[in-house]
């Protein structure tokens, strides 16, 4: 397979700090796998002009969003801003830490289309609400319950009809979890789920019989073990090890070990570290956030968009 039909791509999408956190992801996608682009997919029209991304960024595509898909519903337009045949999604919080990337791209371009790890479920919880009653308003047997970190995709009429899917099933529904992530917006992940029950799309298993998975959320985990060189990821999570070759450090936890790792990439690929000041608004830019959530801006958001 010619590596140049398969790109990497993430969004900087809104505050600062998502700028910051896909640098450290690009970072490390370049330190494992030299040859397949980035996409750097940004609202920023001054980034493409900064001299120094192109080392991690081999292609930036400026955009405007609309206020509907801000925060992460705007990864339900991943496939409208794709430039590559095949594509590879990443969260800007995710981290490569294993040297077997190839292995995933050759599975993924050999069986799928469109995929994600995850798993169909007709029963159980996930946004606090029954999957059950998830179904009943999506008029599905079933929702593919996932982390949405990472995504692949083909630009064909699938992954097209797929995403188109998406989108229809946010506007049909909106907020009917009544969750807006973090104070920005809607989840992406309902309707992420609901698509690929509409679409009945087969989701790439989230592990493999040795526990190995492209990608892995740190949430409700333990016993954590990075070692970056030669390339090793384990963690402890619903009583299994499990060893991701994409970690996806969701609230950058466990954050101690981010940081270091973050570190470490950018100083070997000699990308400069984030700068106090840079540090700094990154953290007034969440607190205000914050602020915006809890004066009761995000909960108007949360209505059914009819």
């Amino acid at each position: 397979m010619d590596n140049a039909k398969q790109g990497y791509q993430l969004f900087a999408i809104g505050e600062r700090k998502y700028l910051q956190l896909a640098i450290n992801c690009a970072a490390s996608i370049k330190y494992w796998d030299k040859n397949r682009p980035i996409q750097l997919v940004t609202d920023n029209k001054n980034i493409s002009k900064k001299e120094s991304l192109k080392k991690l960024f081999d292609n930036i595509t400026t955009i405007s969003v609309e206020p509907f898909f801000r925060g992460p519903l705007i990864k339900l337009k991943m496939y409208e801003h794709s430039i590559y045949p095949e594509t590879m999604y990443v969260d800007a919080d995710c981290l490569l830490l294993k040297n077997d990337i190839d292995h995933y791209w050759n599975l993924l371009s050999k069986n799928y289309n469109t995929t994600t790890p995850g798993t169909y479920l007709s029963s159980g919880e996930w946004y606090k609400m029954r999957i059950e009653k998830i179904c009943e308003i999506a008029q599905t047997a079933r929702i593919l319950k996932m982390n949405s970190g990472v995504f692949y995709f083909k630009k064909n009429e699938t992954s097209k009809e797929f995403f188109a899917s998406a989108i229809s099933a946010a506007t049909e529904l909106g907020n009917f979890t009544g969750h807006i992530h973090r104070g920005t917006g809607l989840p992406d992940e309902p309707y992420l789920g609901i698509a690929f029950a509409r679409e009945n799309l087969v989701p790439l298993p989230i592990i493999d019989e040795n526990g190995n998975g492209l990608m892995i959320s740190t949430i409700k985990s333990r016993d954590h073990r990075f070692k970056p060189f030669p390339g090793n990821c384990e963690f402890i999570k619903e009583e299994k090890k499990v060893s991701p070759s994409l970690c996806h450090f969701v609230g950058l936890k466990p954050t101690l070990e981010y940081r270091e790792l973050s570190k470490q990439y950018r100083a070997l690929l000699e990308i400069p570290q984030p700068s106090i000041i840079e540090e700094y608004l990154t953290k007034i830019t969440s607190r205000l956030t914050l602020k915006k959530w809890f004066s009761g801006k995000g909960i108007r958001l949360a209505t059914w968009r009819k």
